[in-house]
């Protein structure tokens, strides 16, 4: 993928919780927040991403897929 077809999310809420510290579920791909009561989805590719943001769901973004991306909340366009 170059540059100019990357895509950039402006997600509503950061949360500060750790994927590595949330409980394991029967599903790798899912974790269960204890803070929140909420299930966390570990998300591979922008239709994962969309699907569950459009599901209202938490999801977790590996590192690798947002390094070098900023986080820039934009009202028009939060998920």
């Amino acid at each position: 993928m170059n540059e100019k077809d990357a895509k950039q999310y402006v997600f509503k809420f950061e949360c500060s919780q750790n994927w590595d510290d949330l409980k394991i579920t029967d599903n790798e791909k899912v974790r269960h927040c204890g803070q929140c009561g909420n299930d966390v989805f570990s998300v591979q590719t922008d239709e994962e991403l969309n699907s569950n943001a459009e599901k209202g769901r938490c999801v977790y973004v590996p590192p690798m897929r947002t390094a070098g991306i900023p986080w820039m909340p934009d009202e028009s366009e939060k998920l």
